[in-house]
């Protein structure tokens, strides 16, 4: 195996305007791949000038993380799989990551983004879309998708009040199995990530097998809602539950 393995692939050469604790970030470009992706770096967090003592440092800190996090997921990828950068995937990634570093969840995700932009086994799999997908999401967005990730398809509940007459208001959006809390937190998750395609919820499928809802329903985050909303279905109404599938996508 060659003795580049352990050395750094990234090196980030950055303008007087940045703060010192940023410019100890560079170190000498040891390969072509992280020479571009410096480069890339250069480009998009160059002209950056953060004006708070304490945000520099902290900006700085965050980008350290960031560096290292993507030297590392760089470094794992063998030699022979390793692909010439792709500037427009590198340079929009870091484009839009640039005001979101601090945020773990995200910072993880275009780290990842462009390691697999260099990686023969998964580039076929990344788009320059992606990045701007990323921007849009929160931490909490970037948290449900992983954990969903794991699953690809997880049961979904809508609480309703249903009267004699046929009709029904709802009176939940829709719920999951939630270790988030904030129940109308993870509902505007759900809703953010159906906006960006990224899953698929389909109130019109739903398991043959009931004890997937029955285990939702038990829950302690979504027995509480449902508890709830005994209390708040009108006189004449009673609890209905629309049982549906979240689906991740291929995107």
């Amino acid at each position: 195996m060659s003795d580049n393995t352990n050395k750094s692939v990234i090196n980030i050469e950055l303008p007087d305007s940045i703060d010192t604790a940023v410019k100890n970030l560079t170190e000498k470009p040891t390969a072509t791949l992280g020479e571009t992706i410096s480069d890339c770096m250069f480009l998009v967090f160059g002209g950056i000038s953060q004006k708070a003592a304490l945000k520099r440092v902290r900006y700085a800190v965050e980008m350290d993380k960031f560096k290292n996090e993507l030297e590392e997921k760089v470094n794992a990828i063998p030699e022979e799989s390793r692909l010439e950068p792709n500037t427009h995937v590198i340079c929009t990634a870091l484009d839009n990551m640039r005001f979101c570093v601090e945020e773990k969840e995200l910072r993880e995700m275009f780290s990842t983004l462009i390691a697999n932009s260099v990686n023969a086994e998964k580039t076929e799999y990344v788009h320059p879309s992606f990045g701007e997908i990323i921007k849009q999401m929160t931490p909490l967005d970037a948290t449900i998708l992983k954990e969903m990730s794991t699953k690809r398809r997880i049961p979904v509940l809508v609480v309703k009040c249903k009267f004699e007459n046929g009709g029904e208001i709802a009176l939940t959006n829709n719920l999951i199995w939630n270790d988030w809390g904030n129940i109308n937190r993870v509902a505007a998750s759900l809703d953010n990530l159906s906006r960006l395609e990224l899953i698929n919820i389909r109130l019109e499928d739903h398991y043959t097998d009931e004890a997937a809802y029955t285990d939702l329903k038990n829950e302690t985050h979504v027995k509480n809602v449902i508890e709830l909303c005994g209390k708040r279905c009108p006189e004449g109404g009673e609890l209905s539950f629309t049982q549906g599938l979240i689906k991740i996508t291929d995107f």
